[in-house]
């Protein structure tokens, strides 16, 4: 788990370099943790892969506006009506 010093770094160097670029591609390596509209909490939860190729076709081609840290994670604000 990285310190909270190191987690802000990171928040700055994504601002500086991802900042009005745009996403060409999505790549999701944890299935389970996207979630799209209201969501129940079931330990069981299987990711459903409709939700992750929605997920995937609704975030390409957005702009990255900008990276901000709450406590150790890291928030993208996107372009668009997500």
């Amino acid at each position: 788990m990285p310190e909270l010093p190191e987690v802000e770094t990171v928040v700055r160097e994504l601002n500086r370099k991802l900042k009005g670029r745009t996403i060409r591609s999505v790549s999701v390596v944890y299935p389970k943790s996207i979630v799209l509209g209201p969501q129940t909490v079931s330990p069981k939860r299987v990711p459903n892969e409709k939700v992750v190729k929605e997920f995937i076709k609704h975030v390409t081609g957005l702009k990255f506006l900008s990276a901000k840290r709450r406590a150790k994670l890291i928030i993208f604000d996107l372009s668009g009506p997500f």
